[in-house]
């Protein structure tokens, strides 16, 4: 059985190759949905994928922190049919994995620092 930690290990240079392929064709198309259907872009920070390719962590930051999970559940309902739907579409790569949307932590991290230390400062 294989663990969580160990499905995300550190990638070799041609799959990070293909990796940013992957998330250049991601923001391109999360950019024509958003045009298309009138709403917010999705502000993609990084994204992560086991070493098959089976799997596309993206992770996604958000400004206001009171409703991140429920943003975060109805992007993760819509979304991922639609950019796999467009990825195949596109025919620049075999096989097609599946998307997962999450909320990068290493922003809120981030935030409360700066809060702190502009609290501090004054």
């Amino acid at each position: 059985m294989i663990k969580k930690r160990e499905k995300f290990k550190e990638l070799t240079v041609p799959q990070k190759r293909r990796l940013s392929n992957f998330e250049k064709e991601i923001r391109k198309i999360t950019f024509d949905i958003s045009k298309r259907n009138e709403i917010d872009l999705i502000p993609i920070s990084y994204c992560q994928a086991d070493r098959k390719f089976q799997i596309i962590k993206l992770y996604v930051t958000f400004e206001n922190n009171e409703k991140n999970l429920e943003l975060i559940n109805k992007i993760n309902k819509k979304l991922p049919l639609e950019i796999q739907y467009w990825l195949a579409k596109s025919r620049i790569f075999s096989k097609i994995p599946k998307i997962i949307f999450t909320i990068d932590k290493k922003f809120d991290y981030f935030n409360r620092i700066e809060k702190v230390l502009k609290e501090n400062s004054i």
